[in-house]
Order: structure tokens, then C-alpha cells, then sequence
């Protein structure tokens, strides 16, 4: 992951981390298939991300979500 720095004028504002490439397109394949309801094919590819990324915050938040929308409670980490 890759760590930003966004500048407010000449003075730091605060740090963003930018995802891999790679794990950025799985992420987004599982917004995708969460969107259709497709949840075990989004959990497939949010798991995909963060085994490339595994501090990928949104994607670790995606990946619940959807386990919970499948009543997968007990998988939720």
C-alpha cells in the first residue's frame, strides 16, 4: 500500500494509503457483485484484495457486510 500525503495549502493535511492496482480492481469486481446480491462472488473477490493488500480497510468493511447479508454471522471476523 502506498501512503499520500494530501497538502492544504504549504502545510500536511493528512496522510492517505492508496491501495495496489490489482487490489483495488478486486475490490471494485466485489462492489459490483454485492450490488447485484452476487455475495458469495463478492466475498470471493473482497478476499481476493486483501490477500494482496491485507490492511485494506474498506475492503475488510465490504467483506463483512456482505457475510452479513448472507446471515454468514459465525464467518464474520
Amino acid at each position: 500500500m502506498k501512503t499520500v500525503t494530501i497538502f492544504k495549502g504549504k502545510y500536511p493535511y493528512k496522510e492517505i494509503q492508496i491501495p495496489k492496482d490489482e487490489a483495488r480492481e478486486y475490490f471494485n469486481k466485489g462492489r459490483l457483485f454485492a450490488v447485484e446480491g452476487k455475495y458469495e462472488q463478492a466475498i470471493e473477490a473482497y478476499s481476493k484484495a486483501l490477500k494482496i493488500e491485507p490492511n485494506y480497510k474498506q475492503a475488510q468493511v465490504n467483506l463483512r457486510f456482505a457475510y452479513w447479508q448472507m446471515g454468514k454471522f459465525k464467518d464474520i471476523k
